[in-house]
Formats: C-alpha cells, structure tokens, sequence
C-alpha cells in the first residue's frame, strides 16, 4: 500500500538535489536543531510510534524512545538548547498530551492532562515555557504552560481559531494560522502572555 515509501527527504535549495535521509521507515515530522547538525524525527512500526534523530546527511539514527503497545507521537520539536524535546503522545486510550523528554537523562515528563488533544508544542526561547494547540470542545485554540509553575493558561478563545506553527523571534509572539472556515486561513502573531 505504499506506506513503506513515506520517508524524509532533504532538498538543496540552491541545487534542487533530493536526498533520501531514512528508507522504509514510514518517518515523518522532520525538525533540524539549533545548531543544525541533527535532525528528530518520529517513525512507525505497525501502531507504535518511535522518536529517533539522524545526523543531518541520514547517518547514525537513534531511537530515543521505547514505545510500547499502540502509542502515537506527532509533532516533537527540540528545545532552544538541544537538551530535550517537547512533543504530542497518544496511548491505547487515545488521549494525545504534550510530554517533554530529557535526552541525556531519558526521563519523560507528561506536561498536559486532557481528554481532548494538545498537540504541535512551541518552546519559548528561554526553555521555561511552551505554548500548543488544545482541541477543547473541539475547537483549536493556543494555550501557553509556565513548566516552571505548572500553571497553563489559555491565550485564544472560541471565536480565534488558531492553530501554533512557531516562534517568532522578533516579535516575541507565537506565529498561528487561523483555521480556513471563510475564503482562507489566515496567519496572526499572538501574545502568549494574553488570556
């Protein structure tokens, strides 16, 4: 059925050359470190998810990770300084929460407790904060945790509709596209201190 040939590609911008980093792995959600000398990624075996990363020419993959039974991973993002990674787990019961795993300890944390999902985490630059998307009375909507307190608070309403994508760096705000419920979706900036 093809789903062995869902890989990670790199692609040279200048050069248009396409390089295959994994084979058969059935890999996706590719995200290069901060010092761009690995990349994280999640691969699939039957219906359990792994976090593996590769050096950024497809040597050397690691599985960080020991998944058992059905567990889904998506979106995992590498924190600013390379020491851990936030990321969305499913388990058999199906509820997806944001967990942070610590890579040279590996030690995992649950940071959300939903039986709606919270999924694509954003780090804040200073590694004491992540902001995700909650799908609460299922409508998408920013939320920021303070990892320091435990304390989440809810940045977006009802009426916003917005999912997170990243950081951005100059405004100090969290770059979000709005769902396309009218001609198109729209990107916005939030504040991830508004409630």
């Amino acid at each position: 059925d093809q789903s062995l040939v869902y890989d990670i590609w790199k692609i040279d911008v200048e050069t248009k050359k396409k390089t295959l980093l994994t084979n058969s792995m059935r890999a996706n959600y590719p995200k290069f470190s901060s010092d761009g000398r690995s990349i994280l990624f999640v691969a699939h075996k039957n219906s359990t998810t792994q976090i593996y990363t590769m050096d950024i020419d497809g040597k050397n993959i690691k599985q960080i990770t020991s998944n058992t039974d059905d567990t889904q991973v998506i979106t995992p993002v590498w924190n600013p300084d390379g020491r851990s990674i936030a990321y969305a787990e499913a388990g058999p019961d199906g509820a997806m929460d944001i967990h942070i795993l610590e890579l040279y300890k590996g030690e995992s944390k649950q940071i959300t407790n939903s039986e709606e999902a919270d999924f694509l985490p954003i780090w804040h630059p200073d590694g004491n904060k992540i902001s995700f998307t909650g799908l609460y009375d299922y409508t998408p909507n920013l939320y920021t945790n303070d990892l320091t307190s435990g304390e989440t608070i809810q940045n977006t309403d009802i009426g916003d509709m917005v999912m997170g994508v990243q950081w951005d760096k100059q405004r100090s705000t969290i770059t979000a596209s709005t769902l396309p419920t009218v001609d198109s979706s729209r990107v916005v900036a939030i504040d991830p201190t508004r409630v």
